[in-house]
């Protein structure tokens, strides 16, 4: 008897539960953004989230989320909120997951948001500087040098400094 009601229980929290696995939630999500539906992708990412908190797959959902609010996908939100939001989730990843293959990109992006997005120059320029401290061997680290060059500037400066450099 006890056997039968230790098994019936467990099928009823497998059940309750979904039973899906981090990658099951990962591909679902996935698979809403290709169908368009973004609030849903967002809810299965952070379903992942809360079910497997220290999976494979974490820091690849935040920073799906963190671009998902960066491109301002979601309807009744104001683009700076959204802004922000993305924000919040890259800063996640840097400072919970600094060693993840994602941290540098979220890092970078936090500066990017900032210089071309909201135009918090200093901002940007504490997040650019921090990355270029933090992984000098990264791909992006001309991208963050080329970026910290331009704060501030108006396009016409831009402009006129890369004429000056040919």
């Amino acid at each position: 008897m006890k056997k039968y009601l230790i098994m019936t229980v467990i099928a009823i929290l497998f059940y309750a539960c979904g039973g899906k696995t981090e990658e099951e939630y990962f591909d679902s999500a996935n698979k809403l953004i290709q169908e368009g539906s973004i609030s849903e992708a967002i809810t299965a990412y952070e379903n992942m989230l809360n079910e497997f908190p220290e999976g494979e797959y974490v820091t690849k959902a935040l920073f799906q989320i963190a671009t998902i609010y960066q491109s301002k996908q979601i309807k009744n939100l104001e683009p700076s909120q959204s802004l922000q939001k993305a924000i919040e989730f890259y800063e996640k990843i840097f400072k919970e997951h600094s060693e993840s293959e994602e941290a540098p990109k979220a890092l970078f992006m936090i500066g990017f948001i900032n210089a071309n997005e909201l135009f918090n120059m200093d901002a940007a320029k504490e997040a650019y500087s921090m990355f270029l401290d933090k992984y000098p061997e990264h791909e992006l680290v001309e991208s963050a040098k080329g970026e910290l060059n331009m704060l501030g500037k108006t396009p016409e400066e831009i402009l006129l400094e890369n004429k000056k450099v040919q």
